[in-house]
């Protein structure tokens, strides 16, 4: 029997090393076009949740920032943002995302915080339990995600070569 997409987990982003450019949500320039990193989602599924990965640099509980914006269709884009979130990574190890790649020196996060969320995300599993923590969200129709990670840095106590998983229902 073939895997069905909408059980499997998959790749949101992945590698991100640096800070992302702001999407910039005023003006022409907010509603050009769909960010061109943005991922396609299955369509006709209804809910999502999304995890995030990392590996520090140096330290411990290393912190970093991610935004979620949407959009409807690539035709006539309109950028919805859905919040921002603060987040920590565990202990929880990565070794390998859903296609293959390995994941050197990867954990989980484990704390997510919500910073502003403009769209009714649930967060689960978040607290400093080593467990890995979720945003869950209704897609209200949304075709198409873009996680922008902020605070990516290789230094003591940040994140660097972030990524985010998510899986569809």
């Amino acid at each position: 029997m073939p895997k069905q997409e909408h059980y499997r987990t998959l790749v949101l982003r992945s590698a991100v090393a640096v800070d992302d450019t702001p999407i910039v949500l005023t003006g022409a320039a907010g509603a050009l076009a769909v960010a061109t990193a943005a991922t396609e989602l299955i369509p006709n599924m209804t809910y999502i949740e999304v995890s995030f990965f990392g590996t520090v640099g140096g330290g411990t509980d290393a912190d970093t920032n991610v935004s979620l914006y949407g959009w409807y269709q690539d035709s006539t884009p309109t950028t919805y943002m859905l919040g921002t979130w603060s987040m920590t990574l565990g202990t929880q190890v990565a070794t390998t995302l859903p296609e293959g790649t390995a994941v050197t020196s990867g954990l989980y996060v484990d704390t997510l915080t919500a910073d502003a969320d403009y769209w009714g995300v649930v967060i689960r599993d978040s607290a400093p339990t080593n467990h890995i923590a979720r945003l869950a969200f209704d897609l209200r129709g949304l075709r198409y995600l873009y996680a922008e990670f902020t605070n990516v840095e290789v230094e003591t106590n940040e994140m660097n070569s972030v990524g985010a998983l998510y899986r569809v229902y």
